[in-house]
């Protein structure tokens, strides 16, 4: 047998090893192993476009990342950096708050089992004190930036396809504890790897990651090419002819290179790829709307008067800092945003003759989780004597909208 028949031979032993572990594990409880390279297989483009061909669409290779933007543009990038959008993903081996799990148990009351957490090289890693078989299930990355919560992702490959387990703990920052997922507490194991939390898979699974990164290709479990957290190229797009054109001090093909103004109907749809649109909702919770849904920003927005009568105006930068932390716009800046179209002799006052307030009567703060709140952005006049219907039990889970 000639050296490169060895090899091939290999590798295929190799990849049959890989798929009879992953089957293992999803049957029985068992991970795969680290030592057991993914084999081949068709990538899923997670970009601001992605493909429908299972490739990467060319505009990938066109990422030059958020550094090279801070070469230019250092003031911007200083203070996006660290924005809750920024730091939205991380490997579990590099988030302080994963970190903070390391020897730690905790029980899932009963339903689940006990949870024993460990850490390695790798990241976090945890067993079910009830199911102890020696086995560790690895949790790769923690999802969400901390100002609310991080919950823990791990991708496994299942046959031809990747799903995403979404971890049965998540960890609040009000509290600075954990406790179970919200949208989980009703699920029953079905399989060994439904005790460690919820399965998504096909568009959910992509989804779910596409809206915490800038770029990556999901792999056979793995992602490749990973640009964490939401960066300039995410919204503004691949930069590498902006970056071309601006060292050829071509200042209008460099401006063209680059996505930098929207309307109103398209910012809040590029915005809404992740924090939802009404396409996203089922039609019986866009018509109960309840409190479960301020946390889908633009939905409750492409409702208001303020928007549908702005003639297109009014777009998300109306009022928030793409750039910055939402409290970088003090409450005082807010308002004013409000009283830029309010204060005209054309435009609607206040009824009850106020000149501030307008954010906590016309768009409160709803709880939905202890510690956990949304403005509701349907900005409208509420009757105080009319509770909503909804709550946060009635959402499907943080991955799935609908």
């Amino acid at each position: 047998m000639t050296t490169q028949s060895k090899i091939l031979a290999t590798g295929i032993v190799l990849t049959a090893m890989a798929i009879v572990i992953v089957a293992l594990w999803l049957a029985d409880g068992a991970p795969p192993s680290p030592l057991v390279p993914n084999g081949p297989a068709q990538q899923v483009a997670i970009e601001v476009d992605p493909s429908d061909t299972g490739e990467p669409t060319p505009s990938y290779h066109q990422f030059v990342g958020h550094m090279t933007c801070a070469e230019c543009h250092s003031e911007i990038h200083s203070v996006h950096i660290a924005t809750p959008h920024a730091n939205t993903f991380a490997s579990t081996s590099e988030s302080p708050i994963a970190q903070q799990f390391c020897g730690r148990t905790m029980s899932s009351g009963g339903k689940y089992g006990t949870y024993e957490y460990q850490c390695d090289d790798e990241g976090l890693l945890v067993d079910i004190q009830e199911r102890r078989d020696g086995r560790l299930f690895p949790l790769e990355y923690a999802v969400g930036s901390g100002k609310h919560a991080v919950t823990f992702l791990t991708l496994l490959p299942d046959g031809a396809e990747t799903i995403g387990v979404e971890h049965r703990m998540t960890w609040f920052r009000a509290s600075g504890e954990s406790g179970i997922t919200p949208g989980q507490n009703a699920d029953v194991p079905e399989r060994a790897v439904d005790f460690f939390g919820r399965v998504f898979r096909g568009e959910d699974m992509r989804r779910c990651v596409s809206c915490h990164v800038t770029t990556g290709h999901i792999v056979r479990g793995r992602i490749e090419n990973l640009t964490a957290g939401i960066h300039c190229e995410r919204c503004h797009g691949p930069g590498k002819e902006h970056v071309q054109a601006a060292e050829d001090d071509d200042t209008a093909a460099a401006t063209a290179a680059i996505r930098s103004k929207w309307s109103g109907a398209d910012e809040v749809a590029m915005c809404g790829e992740c924090h939802r649109m009404p396409d996203d909702l089922a039609p019986e919770r866009l018509k109960r709307y309840p409190n479960s849904l301020v946390r889908f920003q633009p939905v409750g927005l492409l409702r208001s008067r303020c928007f549908t009568e702005s003639a297109g105006r009014m777009k998300c930068t109306t009022c928030h800092d793409p750039h910055a932390p939402v409290e970088s716009r003090s409450l005082a800046m807010q308002l004013d945003s409000c009283r830029q179209c309010h204060s005209k002799p054309t435009e609607t006052h206040c009824a009850a003759g106020h000149s501030d307030g307008c954010i906590k009567c016309h768009m409160p703060a709803i709880e939905l989780l202890p510690g956990i709140s949304f403005h509701d952005h349907w900005i409208r006049v509420h009757d105080n004597d009319a509770a909503a219907d909804g709550n946060v039990d009635d959402d499907a889970g943080h991955a799935s909208a609908r």
